[in-house]
């Protein structure tokens, strides 16, 4: 592969359009697109295969591979794109780099105000629950029940919720990076507090849906 060649992943989070920078050679996760320039501007292209008709299209027409939709070389040939004059397509890069520009510019306000916050939550939650006079104190296990995640039900699962499987699979994470999927049964129905045993080790959320 050649650098301004596009690849796009063809399983899991499928569909992602990537330019290159530099050469190289890529494995069979990966989808290539080149010879390109003669119909598309490279923006205009990496817009249009980011933009949510495409990226819906290409996830309707891709197969499964077990739990796992794949995309294939074939579902991509066959997608209908519109042909735009040159310059239209750069107008329309023009835009939408407007666009993409504001909204890093507000992530990062937002980033930092949120930093801040967490800290100023941190300050006072640990000012709050430190004691200078003695307490009683319990373990955990004296007062609550105690329990340990299990396996994914390969047989009842399905990484989009479905009208069967909306259930949703809690897994080590924080936020919404600790949804792993969706299932059928719920194993807890009563409101519970997780608890990350791997990676965010210890982010703790309380959870009053079943799960």
């Amino acid at each position: 592969v050649h650098k301004g060649d596009f690849i796009l992943s063809n399983s899991m989070s499928f569909g992602r359009p990537y330019i290159l920078t530099i050469e190289g050679c890529v494995h069979d996760g990966w989808l290539v697109i080149s010879d390109f320039q003669s119909v598309f501007t490279s923006d205009f292209l990496y817009y249009l295969l980011s933009s949510s008709s495409v990226q819906q299209e290409m996830k309707k027409r891709a197969s499964f591979g077990g739990a796992v939709q794949n995309l294939n070389a074939d579902i991509v040939k066959d997608l209908s794109l519109p042909m735009l004059p040159f310059e239209i397509q750069r107008e329309i890069v023009r835009m939408l780099d407007i666009y993409t520009e504001s909204v890093v510019e507000l992530q990062k306000q937002l980033k930092a105000e949120l930093t801040a916050r967490k800290a100023q939550y941190s300050y006072y939650r640990d000012k709050l629950l430190q004691y200078e006079t003695i307490i009683e104190e319990l373990e955990i296990g004296e007062v609550c029940n105690l329990s340990a995640g299990g396996d994914v039900p390969k047989d009842r699962f399905s990484k989009e919720k479905t009208e069967r499987y909306k259930i949703p699979i809690i897994s080590n994470g924080s936020g919404i990076n600790a949804l792993y999927g969706y299932t059928d049964i719920p194993k807890i129905v009563e409101p519970s507090v997780t608890v990350a045993a791997r990676g965010t080790i210890g982010y703790a959320e309380y959870r009053d849906y079943p799960y």
